[in-house]
């Protein structure tokens, strides 16, 4: 046993402990998006807002093969669409 034991025995608790979190954080998490509303207040003032962003996604490696800044624009995949949600809590 080496005097590593302790922080690898603290890692091993909080990864649990994060983990259990993580857990419960997601179960919320889709509570909330189930609800299918932009904002919710809560009863002591804090507000959780939900908002939906949309990202193209850039293919690096086609790209790498053009030179022109027009034949870079077309690598642009207009089909692939990727949904970004944020959650966010701030205090009133």
């Amino acid at each position: 046993m080496s005097n590593l034991s302790p922080i690898g025995k603290s890692f091993v608790s909080a990864k649990m402990a994060y983990d259990a979190a993580k857990e419960a954080y997601d179960l919320a998490r889709q509570e909330v998006l189930d609800t299918g509303v932009s904002e919710i207040e809560c009863d002591d003032g804090v507000l959780v807002k939900v908002s939906l962003q949309e990202r193209k996604n850039f293919d690096n490696k086609k790209a790498k093969s053009f030179l022109t800044a027009e034949q870079i624009a077309e690598c642009v995949m207009d089909p692939t669409v990727t949904s970004i949600v944020t959650i966010k809590i701030k205090a009133q």
